[in-house]
């Protein structure tokens, strides 16, 4: 087994989250969602502090599954809307989530949208069904 280190783990997760692209989303009337620098910072960070290598790769594993997730998803399991103060500014974010089972998991991908920009990947989850 290679041993990488957390630039290497980074640079290889980089590559797979841009792969991806772009989705469409039937849940969202169709909509395209991007994947930009806010999901994959999501996925490498929490916050300002970076996430454990192990968590980096668990989630990077979980990104086989996020373009069929979108993809096929015909209704939104979550919506919910943050309010934060910037420079004086309000800024509005919109989450939605959509899930989809992948063998004895539930696979959930969270889509945001700040203010009235694009709708973009922000992160991938799973939890095993019982």
């Amino acid at each position: 087994m290679e041993i990488l280190s957390f630039a290497q783990i980074r640079a290889r997760v980089r590559i797979l989250y841009y792969d991806i692209s772009e989705v469409r989303c039937p849940a969202l009337s169709s909509e395209l969602i991007i994947f930009n620098k806010y999901g994959l910072n999501h996925l490498i960070r929490k916050g300002r502090k970076h996430r454990s290598q192990a968590e980096i790769c668990r989630r990077a594993g979980l990104l086989h599954y996020v373009r069929e997730t979108i993809s096929t998803a015909v209704s939104i399991t979550e919506y919910r809307t943050e309010y934060r103060l910037y420079s004086r500014v309000i800024s509005v974010a919109h989450f939605w989530s959509v899930n989809k089972r992948h063998g004895n998991r539930k696979i959930t991908v969270v889509i945001r949208q700040l203010n009235s920009g694009p709708k973009h990947f922000f992160s991938v989850m799973d939890e095993p069904i019982k």
